[in-house]
């Protein structure tokens, strides 16, 4: 790489970023499994640029998935515990 891309390669990857940002995850995916540009401006981000960033949303979303089961487990658990006695007088 000359050192004029190597310079303009972060203000594409901005670019790129903010536009698979508003066309969204499922575009994204539509438009790298058929082949076609990701992006509608030139110049185009390649495939591996594309997948990555698909693989780091999936990643946040397993992430955003498990805490908020933890949060909801942890929520029942606690209101579990705080019923209890008064669940218990029920069968007294």
């Amino acid at each position: 790489m000359t050192n004029d891309i190597k310079q303009q390669r972060p203000e594409e990857e901005r670019i790129w970023l903010a536009d698979m940002t508003q066309l969204g995850t499922d575009e994204v995916r539509t438009r790298l499994t058929a082949q076609i540009p990701v992006t509608d401006r030139k110049p185009y981000p390649d495939s591996a640029f594309a997948q990555k960033w698909l693989d780091q949303k999936d990643r946040n979303e397993r992430i955003w998935i498990g805490f908020v089961a933890g949060v909801t487990i942890a929520t029942t658990i606690a209101t579990c515990i705080l019923a209890w006695p008064s669940i218990k007088g029920w069968f007294n």
